[in-house]
């Protein structure tokens, strides 16, 4: 199985073709409420993964953790018995929101719960981290983090996307002589600060990732196929990007799986260059080989 699986927002068809292609690990769908559809990512051996709409949290955050879940459980009865994971959220909490960051870790920790009470044999993905925070100080979420732990199979929820292609920031951070870490990769440094602190069983969804022009201050969000004006071009930005981030992954225990942003995206989306349907990258991703490691 690959890790590099991928999520649609409305063209669900869009993803079950990157999925019979690629045979990832695992796939989401954005408010996908279709039984069909999470039957055959199961039949492909593809764990289904739901996120719905974010909620407000941040006033009373257990109790709205327990309405999130509530609201899930209705949402998802048509085709909870196929789902994998259910997210709580998406990109709720930033790393200079100091005082809501304890806030926050009592919503996700209490979804965490309260997906364990009310929808057993389905587990939480939490928090779904934005690009660039949280990377040395991860452990402000100590409530979440003990509760991951515990559970095993929960998962801490991932953001990663560089510009104009997934590995340009972590280059330039080389060159000025840091680690590189601060966009894309950044889940090494924020795993070995969990495993520091006495974590063992916490591991990583990367539950988007890709290539966004919104990491550079003051630009907007644009995908690959916006990197250059030639798409030949374009698609040698991503193609690279892909090949080396998937190395990355298939040789991190970390990292569970990742969702490439996106395909079968909606058609604001798609026009800001982020879909991968309809230019044979899934093929080139189900293909490639990652490269022998050097010792």
């Amino acid at each position: 199985m690959n890790k590099l699986g991928a999520q649609c927002q409305m063209r669900k068809g869009d993803l079950l073709e990157y999925c019979r292609i690629v045979r990832p690990e695992a796939a989401m769908g954005i408010m996908v409420q279709d039984r069909a559809f999470y039957e055959e990512l199961r039949q492909l051996s593809v764990r289904p993964v739901y996120r719905h709409w974010p909620n407000w949290w941040w006033n009373d955050p257990e109790r709205h953790a327990r309405e999130a879940v509530g609201s899930l459980v209705q949402e998802v009865a048509g085709f909870r018995d196929l789902l994998a994971y259910v997210l709580d959220n998406n990109e709720y909490i930033y790393s200079f929101n100091e005082a809501e960051i304890p806030i926050a870790d009592r919503f996700a920790s209490s979804f965490i719960a309260g997906v364990h009470e009310w929808l057993p044999g389905i587990h939480a993905i939490v928090l779904n981290l934005n690009t660039g925070h949280f990377r040395d100080d991860i452990l402000k979420f100590p409530k979440t983090l003990a509760a991951l732990d515990d559970c095993g199979v929960c998962r801490l929820g991932w953001h990663e996307y560089g510009w104009p292609t997934m590995y340009q920031q972590y280059c330039d951070g080389l060159a000025e002589g840091n680690d590189g870490m601060w966009h894309t990769l950044r889940w090494k440094a924020a795993m070995k600060a969990i495993k520091g602190a006495g974590y063992k069983n916490v591991k990583i969804a990367i539950t988007e990732c890709g290539i966004d022009g919104g990491v550079i201050p003051g630009q907007d969000n644009l995908g690959w196929r916006k990197t250059h004006s030639d798409f030949g071009t374009a698609m040698a930005n991503c193609l690279r990007s892909w090949a080396w981030y998937i190395d990355a992954l298939e040789r991190d225990d970390d990292v569970d799986f990742a969702l490439a942003y996106g395909c079968g995206l909606n058609d604001d989306w798609r026009g800001k260059g982020f879909d991968l349907h309809g230019t044979g990258i899934p093929q080139w991703i189900a293909n490639y080989k990652i490269y022998p490691e050097v010792r």
